[in-house]
């Protein structure tokens, strides 16, 4: 599950197949992705007392991004087929 894009600073962009997984902690209402270097896709360090090493939100969408994009488009693909049927 997951992609990720990367663009560097020449604007170059990379994609990155299937780096994210996850998994529901359904205790704790998160969820985990172990499929990734916590240190580099974790929080920068001064952010760190606000969001510690391992949480990954500020990395959502890029994880996810082609996912969700999937997901918005077949949501929407629905969406028509419902209104359709329906006239």
């Amino acid at each position: 599950m997951g992609l990720s894009i990367y663009v560097d600073k020449n604007m170059k962009e990379t994609v990155y197949k299937h780096i994210g997984d996850a998994k529901i902690n359904h205790s704790r209402g998160t969820i985990i992705c172990s499929s990734v270097d916590r240190e580099k896709w974790s929080s920068p360090k001064k952010s760190r007392q606000y969001l510690p090493l391992g949480v990954l939100h500020e990395n959502d969408i890029p994880l996810y991004y082609y996912n969700l994009r999937k997901n918005a488009q077949d949501r929407t693909n629905e969406y028509f087929k419902f209104v359709e049927q329906k006239n």
